[in-house]
């Protein structure tokens, strides 16, 4: 199935993005929202450039891309040297654990911690955040797609998605 309308990618921006991050955290699988969350933000980041869904070469790219365009401040802060891309996308894609460098703390844990703040070198991700960031973030793409500020782009995917 090939997506091309607007219609289309809002459809696909809110049932694998919105829901399906949502679907993940209400699971309890914190590491697994952060990793799901990091390649949807990527994702974002890819409507927001002139070059194909599938080009090669771009993930920090459009990663920081949507951090910097689609985020609060803060997130963009934090990518200095590409710091966020490595802790969320990066690593986490990659072996699937967090490095000592980033704590993930969902919904039992949310006392005593804030979002996006560094401890001890530790940089503290409370998952209910990151989702509530994500979907304003998801939200402001479909808002572009709607105004016409941004072209769909061609993108295939499973006729089952």
């Amino acid at each position: 199935m090939l997506l091309q309308t607007k219609e289309e990618h809002i459809d696909f921006l809110n049932k694998k993005i919105i829901v399906a991050v949502s679907k993940v955290l209400n699971q309890n699988e914190y590491v697994l929202t952060v990793m799901i969350a990091a390649q949807a933000i990527e994702v974002l980041g890819a409507y927001l450039d002139d070059k194909p869904m599938r080009a090669k070469g771009l993930s920090a790219k459009r990663f920081e891309l949507a951090l910097y365009k689609l985020f609060p401040k803060k997130y963009a802060e934090l990518n200095s040297k590409s710091f966020l891309y490595t802790q969320m996308r990066a690593c986490l894609t990659h072996m699937f654990i967090p490095t000592p460098s980033l704590l993930i703390v969902g919904k039992q844990d949310l006392e005593g911690y804030k979002h996006l703040e560094m401890e001890n070198g530790t940089l503290i991700i409370k998952v209910d955040e990151l989702l509530k960031d994500l979907i304003n973030a998801t939200n402001k793409v479909i808002k572009l797609l709607l105004e016409g500020k941004i072209r769909p782009k061609k993108i295939s995917i499973s006729s089952r998605y």
